[in-house]
């Protein structure tokens, strides 16, 4: 029994090996940012979302002596806050529409003088 030693054939048969592996992690990563860019985009196409409690803004933010006059100054003030945000590229939602939503999209009501008594 005699063992021939291979000369010459190692170098090459270890890049087989290693080639279609360097190739597909390159490709996978060629991928994987393509894929990124792709979402970092999309994300940049979609507006900043809030939502706003009209009935609350009339029941707390309204100023005046009578409740007529708090319940016309609330929706007035939760109009111009909408148009406010509107102007600065903000999609506006009102509460009645939305079933459920983190706290963080929800725009705080101011509380007026009036609505504390």
């Amino acid at each position: 029994m005699t063992i021939e030693k291979v000369e010459g054939n190692d170098g090459w048969s270890a890049w087989l090996v290693v080639w279609p592996i360097l190739t597909a992690l390159i490709g996978s990563g060629i991928t994987y940012w393509m894929m990124q860019q792709q979402r970092l985009e999309d994300l940049s196409l979609r507006p900043p979302i809030v939502v706003m409690e009209v009935s609350d803004w009339i029941q707390y933010a309204g100023e005046g002596r009578t409740d007529e006059e708090r319940f016309k100054n609330g929706g007035e003030r939760a109009d111009a806050a909408a148009r406010k945000l509107k102007e600065q590229g903000v999609l506006v939602l009102d509460s009645r529409i939305v079933r459920a939503a983190p706290a963080q999209v929800f725009v705080t009501t101011p509380r007026s003088g009036a609505a504390r008594e």
